[in-house]
């Protein structure tokens, strides 16, 4: 089986379902569900493909790194400015009803979004910055580069 079925809080997790077999157990379990509980919920959602560690790391170790060099800024501080600006920010009502904001994390986008992403950085940064930052099939990978991210 290469896919994974988990159950947590009464809820049917499956990842990466890529044949009838799998699914076909997920259902299985849903009916037992069903049977126990007299009701179930069921959500299917496809999957789509995340930004990948090489396009994280091509983004922190060349964008995040030439811009935060540039401008003495952490490369915490420099993400989250990218991030501020580019994903923008939402607001959350805590139980005390007080509302904080926050940026939505790079680590949830598909790859082309995260792609447009990168591009939107790289603009700014020559717009901000006056840097040129190279593309990735620009960038000679090495080892030290991988270490870190």
């Amino acid at each position: 089986m290469t896919a994974d079925l988990y159950i947590h809080k009464g809820v049917i997790i499956l990842y990466n379902c890529q044949n009838e077999r799998e699914l076909k157990i997920a259902v299985s379990y849903a009916s037992r569900l069903l049977k126990e509980k007299g009701k179930v919920s069921v959500l299917v959602d496809s999957t789509k493909k995340r930004r990948t560690s090489k396009e994280n790391r091509y983004y922190w170790k060349v964008i995040v790194s030439m811009c935060s060099i540039h401008t003495k800024e952490s490369q915490r501080d420099q993400h989250e400015i990218f991030k501020d600006e580019v994903l923008g920010r939402y607001e959350i009502r805590k139980p005390t009803g007080e509302i904080i904001t926050r940026s939505r994390s790079t680590a949830t986008l598909t790859t082309q979004e995260f792609e447009d992403y990168a591009q939107h950085c790289r603009m700014l940064a020559f717009e901000w910055y006056g840097l040129n930052c190279p593309l990735p099939n620009e960038v000679i990978y090495t080892d030290e580069m991988y270490k870190g991210v």
